[in-house]
């Protein structure tokens, strides 16, 4: 049985890595998650139309729906003009929000497949499939802020696994890291000329006086807010999750028809712990994870915005004017040098 597992273990690696080697070469969405995109609509209509009253209603809110069951689209905001001052307008595109949202979720199950769940081109042992698997499992289940403290948290204390890097790979690294430590140098050395002994001196000691700060007092705030301040603020959704885990696996453990269940499933579009769990059938935690079904999104589309085309040009423009500071400044260090 063990042999059987591990040969079908491999044939749904190699089958299943195949399937992403568009994201390679691909360059926004591809065509696999836009066909996921078209199937989640259809699956949204069919089971919109088996709801009534109130639950349409609910339904509608949390998808972002219209009264057609389409995706909304246009703009937002209050319509009454004294309160425009207060609260602007603002575009609406819950498709694109939702496209980009799988777009994710197949990028996170890739990367998941070809860094965590294998090893040196091989498949990991099961306890630690197991583990992994459950702890996807369980941040799809977190929605939002809270799901992506507990993945980071994850990453910190179990999962972070070292690749082997090549030489070429080393001697790049090392090389960029000792042209910018030059470059660094020749900058401050630039400043140092143009300023006299006692600022060289008040300069130093307070360099020396930020790296102590640095060392003793910020990183150790740093750790301490990250490792314990930022995960206690999720503790009441943690038990909150561990309760419906165990209603999950009681469900699992009592229903002979756990596994059986038919009609629309936004878990399987969504949730890159339950297409992850498709390819290892041969673990039981993928079982209970596969099966799992909610006609119910992550999180409300109702009031989403698109905001990364201009996220995109604020940094843009943050790195251009940062860039360019700089060599205005070498260049007039360059100018200004003594030749004597």
């Amino acid at each position: 049985d063990d042999n059987n597992s591990s040969i079908n273990s491999r044939k749904n690696k190699s089958v299943f890595s195949k399937s992403f080697l568009t994201f390679k070469d691909s360059k926004g969405i591809d065509d696999s998650t836009r066909k996921s995109f078209a199937d989640l609509a259809v699956g949204i209509k069919e089971y919109r139309l088996t709801l009534t009253g109130r639950q349409q209603s609910e339904f509608d809110c949390l998808w972002g729906l219209d009264s057609s069951g389409n995706f909304l689209t246009g703009s937002i905001g209050r319509n009454e003009s004294f309160l425009r001052w207060w609260k602007p307008d603002k575009s609406l595109n819950v498709s694109s929000v939702v496209l980009l949202e799988l777009q994710k979720v197949a990028e996170k199950v890739h990367h998941e497949w070809t860094t965590t769940l294998q090893r040196d081109g091989d498949v990991i042992n099961e306890r630690e499939q197991t583990q992994r698997l459950l702890h996807l499992f369980q941040c799809d289940l977190l929605p939002g802020l809270s799901g992506q403290i507990l993945f980071d948290k994850g990453i910190r204390d179990h999962f972070s696994r070292s690749s082997s890097v090549s030489l070429r790979q080393k001697l790049f690294g090392y090389g960029v890291v000792c042209v910018a430590n030059v470059v660094m140098l020749f900058y401050i050395f630039l400043f140092s000329l143009q300023q006299t002994k006692y600022r060289q001196t008040a300069w130093l000691q307070s360099f020396l006086l930020w790296l102590l700060t640095e060392v003793v007092f910020v990183s150790t705030i740093v750790v301490f807010v990250v490792q314990f301040v930022v995960p206690s603020v999720i503790m009441k959704d943690i038990n909150k999750l561990k309760l419906k885990m165990t209603g999950i696996l009681r469900d699992f453990q009592e229903n002979d028809n756990f596994g059986d269940r038919r009609g629309f499933n936004a878990a399987q579009h969504l949730f890159a712990s339950v297409q992850l769990a498709q390819q290892l059938p041969h673990l039981q935690v993928s079982k209970v994870i596969a099966s799992f079904s909610t006609p119910w999104p992550r999180q409300s589309y109702q009031h989403v915005q698109n905001i990364q085309q201009s996220y995109n040009r604020g940094l843009s423009y943050a790195l251009s004017s940062s860039v360019t500071g700089i060599l205005l400044f070498l260049l007039n260090g360059f100018v200004n040098f003594p030749l004597v």
